[in-house]
């Protein structure tokens, strides 16, 4: 029994388009097509990045949340290496790129029988231990008012990563990536000015954020990538079920886009009438639940807590506010 729904759940004809079959994508004379298989190895990776995220939390984010400010840091410079700067020098200082961002047209040409670039692979391999990270973590922090809707954001983001993987729609699959990511770095560039009280830093950055979201997530995702996998696509190739599932999750994908941007939109609406950000840019109002700093006020007013115990107490509940999921 659990052979026949092996077999049913890998028909070709779900994954691939009329006329290929997996045979087509075996790897032959050197060059390598994605597998489902591959993905194995985001387990022991996932593990892997939960045990790097709080050690360093613990190890290097606590002392840190226990100063009471932010200074400079000390830079320090690379070391030189001849042998890497010889090679720039001589090779190319300007390495090609794909041109699957200014022409995502071209990100079908050749589909199905697409190589497979080790670049691309390990992209892949980190972004889904990332997310299997966050998922089987996220109870376990603060949780906040969207937090049903980061639940659903992950298993989208898994299954999407999953599916385009084992299809081959690794190229599709970059853009969706790159134009999610990009505004990452503001937010997390928020929320630390946030808990470090740089007020001017901080508003400047959410305004920077807001900015690059709503142009990654919500004008050049569907003309790059929703126009790409609907009309470009149905130009060359016939339809097939993963065709309908790819576009059905990307749908779900820019749904919660249009949800996080009202978010950040009620937000800068705040900046604007109250002169400062003041929590979490995505998921600003937290659940009605005993916070850390609820705690702080209620012991503060009955004289029972110490100022070492209050700072500790900070640092862990500004520990808990780290950047959970994307």
């Amino acid at each position: 029994m659990l052979n026949t729904l092996y077999k049913s759940f890998w028909k070709a004809e779900y994954w691939l388009p009329p006329g290929y079959t997996w045979a087509d994508l075996e790897d032959s004379d050197g060059i390598t097509y994605p597998h489902p298989r591959d993905l194995l190895a985001a387990i022991p990776l996932t593990f892997v990045l939960i045990i790097i995220r709080y050690g360093i939390e613990r190890i290097i984010g606590l002392p840190l949340s226990r100063a009471l400010g932010v200074h400079d840091p000390v830079r320090i410079k690379a070391t030189p290496n001849h042998i890497l700067e010889s090679f720039f020098q001589t090779q190319n200082k300007n390495p090609k790129k794909k041109p699957w961002f200014g022409q995502p047209e071209t990100v079908w040409n050749g589909y199905p029988k697409q190589p497979l670039q080790p670049s691309i692979y390990w992209w892949y391999l980190w972004e889904l231990s990332f997310y299997f990270s966050l998922l089987l973590t996220l109870t376990f922090d603060v949780k906040r008012k969207d937090f049903k809707e980061q639940v659903l954001h992950h298993f989208v983001t898994i299954t999407l990563i999953s599916f385009s993987y084992s299809a081959n729609f690794v190229r599709i699959g970059a853009l969706v990536l790159l134009l999610h990511d990009v505004s990452d770095i503001f937010m997390e560039a928020c929320k630390m000015l946030i808990y470090a009280q740089w007020s001017q830093a901080r508003d400047m950055m959410f305004i920077l954020f807001a900015l690059v979201f709503f142009i990654s997530r919500l004008i050049l995702f569907p003309i790059k990538v929703l126009y790409t996998t609907s009309y470009a696509f149905l130009t060359n190739y016939q339809v097939f079920f993963g065709y309908y599932l790819a576009n059905a999750l990307l749908m779900v994908l820019q749904g919660l886009n249009a949800f996080w941007f009202f978010l950040i939109l009620r937000m800068f609406y705040k900046l604007l009438s109250e002169g400062q950000v003041k929590n979490d840019v995505r998921s600003d109002i937290e659940e009605e639940e005993s916070s850390d700093e609820q705690l702080i006020v209620t012991e503060g007013r009955n004289g029972r807590l110490q100022s070492n115990d209050t700072r500790n107490i900070r640092a862990r509940g500004s520990l808990k506010n780290w950047p959970v999921s994307h």
